[in-house]
């Protein structure tokens, strides 16, 4: 991979813009609260049994006061499911990953990118690609204890 002018992130872009085209590209937001003592957790999880990768491109978060914010890789389903992704090609089929929410002690999953995060500021995580994650795996954006989190997530189902 050449570093420099861009190539890089045009080729991500160019990818992205076409998997668009093609129905596979996906978005989903949701907040929770951390409750006193609790962090709220954000899951993109893709299902066991689903015969998709999902390939997470980006992720926007925020946080009710200022504190850190916490991504990370969580292969176990958090509880509560709570929203479908939407299709980016208007009218295109339904995808198969989605939203899961929990507020619970402590941060769950492996920390991969940690930041201070000002208060309802958003912050975008954006390299040219996130992760992969194969079915039964997920990834997770979670707040400091007793705030509320909000994330908005993006990603393809190939």
């Amino acid at each position: 991979m050449r570093s420099g002018g861009g190539f890089p992130e045009v080729k991500a872009k160019d990818y992205w813009l076409e998997q668009v085209r093609l129905g596979r590209a996906f978005a989903a937001q949701d907040s929770v609260a951390g409750g006193v003592g609790t962090n709220g957790h954000l899951q993109l999880w893709n299902p066991p049994g689903s015969a998709v990768r999902v390939l997470v491109r980006m992720v926007s978060l925020g946080i009710s006061v200022a504190g850190a914010a916490y991504l990370s890789l969580y292969n176990t389903a958090i509880s509560i499911p709570d929203a479908q992704g939407v299709n980016l090609l208007s009218g295109g089929a339904a995808g198969v990953a989605l939203l899961r929410e929990e507020a619970v002690a402590g941060p769950l999953g492996t920390l991969l990118w940690a930041h201070q995060v000002p208060a309802v500021t958003p912050v975008w995580v954006q390299e040219p690609w996130i992760c992969e994650l194969a079915a039964g795996q997920g990834f997770m954006a979670v707040g400091d204890a007793n705030v509320s989190l909000s994330a908005s997530f993006w990603w393809l189902e190939v």
